[in-house]
């Protein structure tokens, strides 16, 4: 049986797997490194169709998961028993990572449509800054959507220990007796 449902213990885990995963991601993106403007700006235009299909497929999973969010909050209202606010607040947390998480990836899809190569006024020594921040900028992205990912996880195996025949769940709101 897992343990009690804390809203802060998940919140920490996911923080820190988040974390980790977007520095793995960041500290592999890293390992090209990149001398000159000039280089950094072959390396931006290599990788835009990658960016921008990285940036419509987060926006996509988020908007799905926001939509599915509707289902859940619909089937954990609908059970015979009723659940500790616990549960609600964490469906209202991956509400907001996951939204926070779309708004990103959206003005992360509007700022690389910018065509800064055709600009012949750019210094390229400013290339290298926007490579390193496309690079950090697309790890922390990542790591965001694993935190949503994690948070629906650790919300679903809850629900499954409360739906779970034999299984008593930590989300149940005691009844309050009557005398």
């Amino acid at each position: 049986m897992r343990p009690a449902v804390t809203l802060s213990r998940d919140s920490r885990q996911v923080a820190i797997a988040a974390v980790v995963a977007g520095g793995v991601a960041l500290a592999g993106m890293l390992l090209v490194n990149v001398s000159s403007g000039v280089e950094a700006r072959l390396l931006l235009e290599a990788m835009l169709p990658a960016l921008h299909f990285l940036s419509s497929s987060v926006m996509t999973v988020s908007a799905t998961i926001l939509a599915l969010m509707l289902t859940l909050i619909s089937f954990s209202s609908g059970q015979g028993t009723r659940l500790k606010r616990v549960h609600y607040d964490r469906v209202r947390q991956i509400a907001l990572v996951d939204t926070v998480t779309f708004a990103a990836a959206l003005i992360w899809l509007l700022l690389i449509s910018v065509p800064l190569a055709e600009s012949a006024d750019i210094p390229s020594s400013w290339y290298r800054i926007v490579y390193y921040l496309t690079l950090v900028y697309g790890a922390a992205l990542g790591g965001a959507l694993i935190a949503v990912v994690l948070l629906l996880y650790n919300a679903i195996t809850d629900l499954i220990g409360v739906m779970q025949p034999g299984e008593e769940s930590e989300l149940v709101e005691e009844e309050k007796g009557t005398d």
